[in-house]
């Protein structure tokens, strides 16, 4: 587990004890996956796992309790005086992924390190 339920609960979450549970281990899946495993290896090799890892991990359990996306990105701009368009259509998850890579190291996220 790389948050506990009192570390949440003293960062300011408002989960109950089990709906915590279910979020946290889908939180730490998604972590896994963007960091190729490398923290469960750190767990398991018993190092010390970085601080930043329960900072992201309650990060992820906010963003997926509400789910929305600050992706501004124009899709299409038309000067007949003035029209945008935003993208509309972002996959939710890239910002888990922008959220890891903001708070881990780079050799816990890049798949060209080893």
């Amino acid at each position: 587990m790389y948050l506990t339920y009192d570390d949440y609960v003293t960062r300011g979450g408002t989960l109950s004890e089990d709906v915590f549970s279910y979020m946290e281990s889908k939180a730490e899946r998604k972590l896994d996956y963007y960091t190729h495993m490398r923290v469960r290896y750190l767990e398991n090799d018993g190092k010390p796992i970085p601080k930043e890892v329960s900072d992201v991990i309650y990060e992820f359990i906010k963003f997926l309790e509400n789910p929305t996306t600050t992706d501004k990105t124009i899709a299409s701009y038309s000067n007949g005086i003035e029209s945008f368009t935003f993208n509309q259509n972002v996959d939710p998850f890239v910002e888990l992924y922008n959220l890891a890579r903001e708070y881990l190291d780079v050799d816990l996220i890049s798949a060209a390190v080893e």
